[in-house]
């Protein structure tokens, strides 16, 4: 099952944005009503524990991927992340705790124990914690949400990453606006685009991949989707290593770290009803012929990357039937219709071929705005008509053109 919520982690680019405290000057909110939006908070793994979250020191490197408010819009977990080029001061997780945004700054009466989602690091530097708002069960049976809880809803949480013994590294106070999830139908228009201003793309920066059985673990992942690894026998014969099996069955069993990581995808989308889409891959083989049988340490492998590009023309079809598999979502819905007209290389695996239009990036009715964020949704074996079992949500957030894999880093404040 999909929990509801999508995680925006700054304003869109180049437009001033609200302050929150400013526009919410009345902190009516009450230990309860803490709690509330605390019960509520979604978290791909978390531990609830008693009383304030431990208090942390001022000054370090850190960096978040957060600017300065935390846009929550109905959709999936969401990553957060963190960037510590010391590598001593590796984040294991975080701790999160819901406070009142103004006066003495009431506290939840818990708060969580997050760990890192290690499938979303991009590198030893960087650690991700997963955070979502679930939206059921929030306002009451007469329609009435606890104090606070307006439109936006906005409320304010600590994030205090942590080291490896659960020692905290730095805090900060982030102010969380959630807005509901609206449909598609301003997509493509002028007040709503997918074609954005020279100099902007739409990046891929999250996927979950779901067979819809809540008993079932998601899969998630970035643009670091690792898999792989694997076990070769060979022989070690008169300590003389052999990719053979003369030495049957006494096989020498040998691990080799090959992978497959689904790095980068960027799409431009043009007025003239066409677009462009570069993807890159990075895998590593394999290599049992020269490895090393007799030793104890890992076998060879080759590292490769791929890089396509992809030409082609897009469409909104509007209120398109879906499948029984989506029915749990929306019976109709608005769908984004990619058709690639040239491929240059050939082959590969992250495609967006599109999908029903799950997230739309238009602003929210508030005067804070998140950047945007493009959301599809098609099981896996693609299209409008179905033909898989998993469902893949897939996530691109409106960004500015920069070299690949670079995220956007702030200080702790």
């Amino acid at each position: 099952m999909i929990i509801m919520s999508v995680f925006i982690s700054a304003c869109k680019p180049d437009e001033p944005e609200a302050d929150p405290k400013t526009e919410n000057p009345a902190d009516t909110l009450t230990v309860a009503d803490l709690d509330k939006f605390s019960d509520h908070l979604q978290f791909l793994s978390a531990t609830k524990k008693p009383g304030k979250s431990p208090a942390a020191p001022a000054g370090s490197s850190l960096k978040i991927s957060i600017k300065d408010t935390l846009f929550v819009i109905e959709g999936v977990e969401m990553p957060i992340k963190f960037l510590h080029r010391d590598t001593t001061k590796n984040v294991a997780g975080a701790y999160v705790q819901v406070h009142s945004m103004v006066g003495s700054g009431g506290l939840a009466t818990y708060f969580y124990d997050v760990p890192e989602i290690p499938e979303v690091a991009q590198s030893d530097t960087v650690s991700a914690i997963g955070v979502g708002f679930n939206m059921a069960g929030f306002i009451n049976s007469g329609g009435v949400p606890p104090a606070g809880g307006g439109k936006p809803l906005v409320f304010d949480v600590t994030i205090t990453p942590y080291d490896e013994s659960g020692q905290p590294l730095d805090e900060t106070i982030i102010p969380v606006v959630v807005d509901a999830q609206s449909d598609s139908k301003e997509l493509g228009s002028s007040s709503c685009p997918l074609v954005l201003p020279e100099g902007e793309h739409w990046k891929w920066f999250y996927t979950i991949t779901s067979d819809g059985d809540p008993s079932t673990e998601e899969k998630i992942g970035g643009p670091e989707v690792i898999t792989g690894g694997q076990y070769i026998n060979g022989c070690c014969i008169d300590d003389v290593p052999k990719y053979i099996t003369e030495c049957a069955p006494d096989y020498k069993r040998l691990y080799f770290n090959t992978y497959y990581q689904a790095v980068y995808e960027s799409i431009i989308f043009k007025a003239d009803g066409t677009y462009s889409r570069i993807t890159e891959e990075r895998y590593a083989n394999p290599e049992p012929e020269i490895s090393d049988f007799c030793g104890n340490g890992e076998g060879e492998i080759e590292e490769n990357s791929f890089i396509q590009i992809t030409k082609g023309n897009w469409a909104i079809e509007r209120n398109v039937s879906t499948s029984q598999r989506l029915k749990d979502f929306y019976d109709t819905r608005d769908y984004l219709r990619l058709t690639p007209t040239s491929v240059t290389p050939s082959g590969g695996f992250i495609k967006t071929r599109g999908g029903f239009i799950h997230q739309h990036p238009c602003p929210p009715a508030s005067s804070r705005r998140s950047k945007g964020v493009l959301g599809l949704l098609t099981p896996a074996g693609g299209g409008a008509d179905g033909g898989d079992s998993q469902l893949v949500f897939k996530f691109f957030e409106r960004s500015k053109l920069a070299s690949r894999n670079e995220d956007e880093w702030f200080a702790f404040l």
